[in-house]
């Protein structure tokens, strides 16, 4: 279960319970313990040290032989590598791995955290007991808009039934070196590996894992190292959550220093991504007109070392809280996350933008998305929600970027509802649908016509709609002509000779919002 060599075909070993690493006093070497030990494995061949320590290579290869990375989640997490996921104590790390993992289990997407695919998940954690870990859990479950059946048993929990080591740092008995010890925790980590074949394995929090010197570069680095190989050997990913730095109010004053991870540097260096999690500063709150009592409740995760890409500018979330209701029937309540975004900026990235708009030219089954905030697959909040996007701020915003982004509010003739309704459409015309636009009858009457029958409205149209702040712009140009419908941002509301017409809500007809959503618990 723990033998050398992984299932990748890789000759690194990971270490078992009963092996030892040691790290030479005063020249760091590392070798492994006892002659009798090493003498039985030169005669089986399981010696490391009788193996090839380099592998020389003179290839020549095509890129069409060279793989692509395999990310489990780009820019978040590799398989084969460590992410390190550094704050301070209360900052939100914690809350955030949650997120994370449960994101990777739904295979839902959160912020710019895109999980490829529905993963398993193994969290092994230290600090909160079963039921707390049950309650974050569910939280987040919740805050998605899944149950735990949706979760299929992807997530699963690993909790210390006593020591939470998986290391132990001492003295050899010659004294002459330091030794990792790996404990019986450790052995049955690898055993949980081995049975479940994870994605992502999470270790939480890093500094309880192992007794080596914190601060100690060589022995910090054995630690990563073990995490390291056992990523490798069993293709997936590992993310270790750690401590940042205590540093006093205007130090530091960024959000994506690596330095700010507390201890050994080496950590740092060993991992291949580390992210930082960090409390809003307080210039910042004084800038964004946030109390300096709330503050807190924000956090900014950066890409503090990126190997393999460029670092990103971080995205910010901000702690929520969801009401579970137990057993009892009492509810309690449960902190989660939900994407944020300072005044001005946008809270969706612009990756996500962009598929949004390429789902709203490709329509729900042959029609596009209607704009009221129904439950049904085809309405603009279900594919909203669908990319994690279900606080009601953070909708409003969403279809707030959609509409400076170039996508409009229209009337169509839907198959589905057997009625006109309002619905979204493409800045390209898409998808291709039975548009109406406002124009005029026959007899000159306002009325919605066809889009390749439009005939344009009288001129006191507009003005007989002036007390609804309704707005509608459409291109007079001939029948059977193509024309761009440049509907206004407040093109969601008709005339009110259509009472047959599903209305738009307000918060999509004059960007309010609606704080009274019954879908307020966050992404």
């Amino acid at each position: 279960m723990s033998g050398a060599g992984g299932s990748d075909g890789s000759d690194d070993p990971v270490w078992g319970a009963g092996q030892v690493v040691q790290l030479n006093a005063a020249r760091g070497m590392r070798g492994q313990k006892g002659d009798a030990q090493a003498d039985a494995n030169a005669a089986d061949g399981s010696d490391p040290r009788q193996r090839r320590a380099v592998r020389h290579c003179i290839d020549d290869w095509s890129l069409d032989d060279v793989p692509e990375r395999p990310w489990v989640a780009e820019g978040h997490l590799l398989r084969g590598a460590v992410t390190v996921l550094a704050g301070a104590g209360g900052a939100g790390k914690s809350l955030l791995a949650v997120k994370w993992g449960i994101a990777c289990a739904l295979g839902k997407q959160i912020g710019r955290f895109r999980p490829r695919g529905r993963l398993k998940v193994c969290y092994y954690c230290i600090e909160d007991d079963e039921h707390e870990l049950r309650k974050r859990i569910s939280a987040s479950i919740e805050s998605f808009g899944a149950s735990l059946g949706d979760m299929e048993g992807r997530f699963m929990r690993d909790h210390p039934e006593g020591d939470p080591e998986l290391f132990r740092w001492g003295i050899s008995d010659d004294g002459r070196s330091f030794e990792l010890i790996p404990t019986r925790a450790w052995e049955e980590i690898l055993g949980i590996v081995d049975e479940e074949k994870p994605d992502v394995f999470i270790f939480d929090p890093m500094i309880e894992t192992n007794t080596a010197p914190e601060n100690d570069n060589g022995a910090q680095r054995a630690v990563i190292t073990q995490f390291r190989l056992l990523a490798r050997r069993n293709h997936m990913a590992v993310m270790v959550v750690d401590h940042s730095r205590k540093t006093a109010e205007g130090f530091g004053q960024t959000y994506d220093d690596a330095n700010e991870v507390r201890g050994a540097g080496s950590k740092v260096a060993a991992s291949r991504l580390t992210v930082v999690c960090k409390t809003m500063l307080r210039a910042d709150a004084e800038q964004w007109n946030v109390p300096q009592a709330a503050r807190h409740a924000y956090l900014k995760v950066s890409a503090a070392k990126a190997n393999y890409g460029p670092r990103s500018d971080g995205e910010w979330f901000e702690k929520t809280e969801v009401m579970l209701r137990l057993k009892n029937g009492r509810e309690e309540a449960s902190p989660s996350l939900i994407p944020w975004a300072p005044p001005g900026e946008s809270v969706l990235p612009p990756e996500v933008l962009a598929d949004l708009l390429t789902e709203i030219a490709r329509g729900w089954d042959g029609e596009p998305y209607i704009s009221k905030d129904t439950p049904d697959d085809w309405s603009i909040r279900m594919l909203l929600e669908r990319y994690g996007i279900r606080d009601a701020k953070a909708r409003q915003q969403a279809k707030d970027l959609l509409k400076k982004a170039g996508a409009m509010l229209q009337t169509h003739r839907s198959k589905r509802h057997r009625k006109r309704v309002i619905a979204w459409r493409h800045p390209n015309g898409l998808p291709v649908s039975a548009w109406m636009v406002p124009g005029a009858d026959a007899e000159g009457n306002p009325a919605m016509v066809d889009e390749m029958h439009f005939v344009p409205a009288a001129p006191n149209f507009h003005a007989e709609n002036e007390a609804d702040d309704t707005t509608f712009q459409a291109n007079s140009q001939a029948p059977d002509r193509e024309r761009d419908a440049k509907m206004g941002d407040e093109s969601a509301k008709l005339e009110d000779d259509f009472a047959n017409m599903d209305e738009p809500e307000d918060d999509e007809v004059n960007g309010t919002g609606n704080s009274n959503s019954d879908f307020d618990l966050g992404f």
